[in-house]
C-alpha cells in the first residue's frame, strides 16, 4: 500500500549520462526482476543532458515503457544530477542506483525488513560485492556484525573506513530534504560526505548479506578522477570538513584513524595505478598527497602492508596453480 495517496514507498532513480547500454539493462532488470512498477514503486532514469543516448528510445526498445524518464536537457554535473533525482522521486524512501551499477535478488525484501523494524531509521544499507567490466566480482573483507540491525560502530564504518557503496543504501527521502542534499563542491566524496551527515543524525540499518553490486571499469567517473590523484584530495578534504560533526571528545581520534586508513587507501591506489599502466610519477603523487594529509610513517606503514598483501596474493595463485598441475580434476584459477 502507498503510505499515503499519491506516494509511493519506493522510487527507485538512476542518474544517466552516456552511458554503457548493457550496464544500463542489466541495472533496469536487476530491479525490475524484483518486483512489480505500480502505485507503491516507481523507477525513474534522469537524464543529465546525454549526447549520445536518448533514455525514451532505450526504453523502448526493451519494451520497458512504465519506466519514468525525467530529462529536461540541462546538464548538472555528478552532485546536481543526483540531487535532481532526490527531487524528482516520488517515494518515501530513495534508492540511486548507478547506471553502471546492478542490485541482487532480494536486496530490497532485505532492506525494506530493516526499514520495517525500526522505523526511525534514516537509511539502509547491505554489504557491496565488487564487479569488473566483466561481471566478475568479490565480497571485500569487513569485520561488521554477521547479524542484520542497526549499526552500532557507525563512527568507524561511516567516518572511519567507509562500507557503503552508493548502490547499496536506500534513504528516507525526508532525511535527504532535511540535509540539504549532495554538496556541489564535491565530485568523488560527495556520498561519503552525505552518509556522514546522515550517520549523526539518524540510525543506519545494516545487512551482512551482499546483494548490490558496485562495477569497477576503465571508463567511470570514478576510475578518471584516481588517474591524476583528485580522488585522494578530496577524501582527506573530506575527512577534515566532516570532523566538526563529531563529538568533541571522539573527533581528534577519528579523524587520525580516517586520515591512517586513507594512506593505505592511497597506497593500494598507487599499486593498481602502476598494474593498470599508469605512470610512476603519477603513483608518486598520490602518495605525495596522502603524505601530506596524514604523515609519513603512515604512508610508509601503509607501503609494507600493501607490498605484503600483493606478495601474499601472489603466493596462494602459484599455489592454486601447482595444485592444479597436480591434480587434473581440480578446478582452474582465475
Amino acid at each position: 500500500m502507498n503510505d499515503r495517496a499519491g506516494t509511493p514507498f519506493l522510487s527507485v532513480m538512476i542518474p544517466t549520462w552516456n552511458p554503457d547500454r548493457a550496464y544500463l539493462e542489466q541495472a533496469l532488470r536487476s530491479v525490475l526482476d524484483q518486483m512489480a512498477l505500480g502505485d507503491e514503486v516507481e523507477v525513474a532514469l534522469v537524464d543529465d543532458r546525454s549526447t549520445r543516448f536518448d533514455p525514451r528510445v532505450f526504453l523502448r526498445a526493451l519494451g520497458m515503457d512504465r519506466v519514468v524518464v525525467h530529462a529536461d536537457g540541462v546538464h548538472r554535473g555528478l552532485a546536481g544530477a543526483w540531487n535532481t533525482c532526490v527531487t524528482k522521486a516520488r517515494g518515501r524512501w530513495v534508492h540511486l542506483l548507478h547506471q553502471d551499477d546492478f542490485v541482487l535478488p532480494g536486496f530490497y525484501a532485505a532492506l525494506r525488513r530493516g526499514m520495517q523494524r525500526d522505523p526511525a531509521v534514516g537509511a539502509v544499507f547491505s554489504v557491496s560485492r565488487f564487479v569488473d567490466a566483466s561481471g566478475v566480482g568479490w565480497v571485500p573483507r569487513t569485520d561488521q556484525s554477521a547479524t542484520p540491525g542497526v549499526l552500532d560502530d557507525w563512527l568507524k564504518h561511516v567516518f572511519e573506513q567507509l562500507s557503503i557503496q552508493c548502490s547499496a543504501i536506500i534513504v528516507r527521502r525526508d532525511a535527504y530534504e532535511v540535509l540539504g542534499g549532495f554538496d556541489p563542491d564535491l565530485r568523488y566524496a560527495l556520498d561519503w560526505d552525505m552518509w556522514k551527515r546522515i550517520a549523526v543524525r539518524y540510525p543506519i540499518w545494516f545487512h551482512p548479506e551482499p546483494l548490490a553490486c558496485y562495477r569497477m571499469h576503465e571508463a567511470s567517473e570514478t576510475a578518471r578522477q584516481r588517474e591524476g590523484g583528485s580522488h585522494l584530495e578530496e577524501i582527506f578534504r573530506s575527512i577534515d570538513r566532516s570532523a566538526p560533526l563529531l563529538p568533541a571528545d571522539v573527533a581528534a581520534e577519528s579523524t587520525r584513524r580516517a586520515r591512517s586508513h586513507y594512506a593505505l587507501f592511497a597506497a593500494e591506489s598507487a599499486l593498481a595505478l602502476l598494474r593498470a599502466g599508469g605512470s610512476w610519477s603519477a603513483a608518486a603523487r598520490q602518495l605525495r598527497i596522502a603524505r601530506d594529509a596524514s604523515s609519513t610513517t603512515d604512508v610508509t606503514r601503509a607501503i609494507a602492508r600493501v607490498g605484503l598483501r600483493s606478495a601474499y596474493r601472489v603466493l596462494t595463485r602459484a599455489q592454486r596453480v601447482r595444485a592444479a598441475a597436480d591434480d587434473p580434476l581440480a578446478p582452474s584459477s582465475s
